[in-house]
């Protein structure tokens, strides 16, 4: 009667490790589960600042070329591009053009900035009106 309960107890303590180790190895997957998901969230967030940080340095690139335009007298005809100079931290990932043309038979000037920062691009196209102001007709952001 002895010899039954000892077998008894082992058996019952080999039962009881095998499921603390079955509970220990789902805990560690769940684990490994949930840092992978976190690991990608957090990549997806620093991307995405990154990119607002882009575009928000974009539009100021377009604002400030909008106000250079401004100040800018245009002769009739005339065609070409100006490069407007940035600061040296920004000269080696950005730039901002402003490009003049004429289109069809009406000499109407217009004027075309392109910014660019961080192989990102974005324009503005302004359109010279009658009473000598430049006139917003379209904006591509990326």
């Amino acid at each position: 009667m002895i010899h039954r309960t000892v077998n008894a107890r082992r058996r019952s303590s080999t039962n009881r490790h095998g499921f603390a180790s079955f509970s220990a190895v789902v805990l560690v997957g769940t684990t490994a589960l949930a840092l992978t998901a976190l690991a990608r969230v957090t990549t997806t967030e620093i991307r995405r600042t990154s990119n607002a940080a882009t575009d928000t340095q974009l539009r100021q690139f377009l604002l400030a070329g909008q106000l250079f335009l401004h100040e800018q007298t245009i002769k009739p005809n005339e065609t070409g591009s100006i490069d407007i100079n940035l600061p040296e931290s920004l000269e080696a990932t950005s730039s901002l053009t402003i490009h003049f043309q004429f289109e069809g038979t009406q000499p109407t000037p217009i004027a075309i900035i392109e910014a660019s920062h961080r192989q990102r691009r974005a324009t503005s196209e302004f359109v010279l009106m009658e009473n000598n102001t430049w006139q917003a007709q379209d904006l591509r952001m990326p």
